[in-house]
C-alpha cells in the first residue's frame, strides 16, 4: 500500500467537517423555575434563560386520544380559541399532550428563524410517570427522526396535581380542538418533566442554516409534551474561575530575548 499524505490529510478534513456541528440528542439537565414557570434550562453545560429562548406557535394539532388538554392545577378551563397556547408557554405543567402517532401529528412554527449553532438548537419537554419517558417522533427539512426514551434527561421538576381534560372524541384537527367542550378527566395528574436538545445537523440543516417550522408526533406510545423552545442564543457557560494560560508580556525597550532568562 501507498501511503498518500495529500490523501490522508483530505480525508482528515473530510471527516472534521462531517462532524462538526453533529450531536446526538442530549439529556436538558436541569431547569430553573419559578413556580411552574421555566425561567431557564440547562444543556451541555450551558444555562439558557428564557431571553435565549423563543417560542413557537402551534399551527397543527391530531390528538391520539380524547385526552390531551392539560393545565396547572385549578386553572379554569381553557376557552375556545385559546387552547393552543398550552403548548406555547412557559408553564411546565401544561400542555397539548397525547398527540397521534406519526411524524406530523403536530406542526409549530417559529417567529423568527432557528439558526444551526454548534450543540443542540431544539429542545423538547414531556411528562411521564416513573424514570423514563416516551419517545417521539420529529421531522425537520423532510428528514423524520425518532428521539428514543434514553435520550431525554430528568429536568428536576415535577408537575404537581395538573388538571387534564377530555375532548370526548378524539380530535384530528386545531380548528376541531380548539372548538370541542372540555370535561375534566383527571384532576391529580403528578409527574416528572422530562427534557432533551435537538441538534439541526442531525436532520440535514448546514451551519448557520436556520428553519422556521417543525413537526413531530407520537411514537409507538403516545407521549406528552408540555413545552418546546428553539434555542436562539450561545448560552452562558458554568460560574466559577477559569483557567488561562499564562503569557509573559513582551517589552521591547527590555533588549534582546535570551531564553532561559527570569
Amino acid at each position: 500500500m501507498t501511503f498518500s499524505l495529500r490523501a490522508f490529510l483530505s480525508f482528515t478534513c473530510f471527516a472534521i467537517l462531517a462532524l462538526w456541528g453533529r450531536a446526538a440528542s442530549v439529556p436538558v439537565a436541569s431547569v430553573t423555575t419559578s413556580s411552574n414557570e421555566l425561567t431557564a434550562l440547562s444543556i451541555n453545560g450551558n444555562s439558557y434563560p428564557q431571553s435565549q429562548l423563543l417560542l413557537p406557535t402551534v399551527s397543527g394539532f391530531a390528538g391520539g386520544s380524547a385526552t390531551t388538554v392539560l393545565v396547572p392545577n385549578g386553572a379554569a378551563i381553557p376557552a375556545a380559541g385559546t387552547r393552543k397556547n398550552l403548548l406555547q408557554d412557559w408553564l411546565l405543567d401544561s400542555g397539548l399532550i397525547n398527540p397521534a402517532v406519526g411524524a406530523s401529528a403536530v406542526t409549530v412554527t417559529f417567529s423568527t428563524p432557528i439558526v444551526n449553532r454548534p450543540g443542540a438548537d431544539i429542545v423538547f419537554m414531556e411528562i411521564n410517570p416513573g424514570t423514563a419517558s416516551d419517545a417521539m417522533q420529529v421531522t425537520i427539512n423532510g428528514t423524520t427522526q425518532v428521539v428514543a426514551s434514553a435520550s431525554w434527561g430528568l429536568t428536576g421538576f415535577t408537575a404537581t396535581s395538573a388538571d387534564l381534560y377530555s375532548t370526548g372524541t378524539t380530535m384530528t384537527t386545531l380548528t376541531a380542538l380548539e372548538a370541542a367542550t372540555l370535561t375534566l378527566n383527571n384532576a391529580d395528574i403528578t409527574q416528572p418533566v422530562f427534557g432533551v436538545g435537538l441538534d439541526l445537523s442531525d436532520f440535514g440543516i448546514a451551519a448557520n442554516a436556520s428553519i422556521t417550522s417543525l413537526s413531530f408526533g407520537s411514537s409507538g406510545t403516545t407521549f406528552d409534551p408540555v413545552f418546546i423552545a428553539g434555542i436562539n442564543g450561545s448560552g452562558i457557560p458554568p460560574a466559577g474561575p477559569v483557567s488561562l494560560p499564562y503569557i509573559e508580556p513582551f517589552n521591547a525597550s527590555a533588549g534582546s530575548f535570551t531564553a532561559g532568562s527570569q
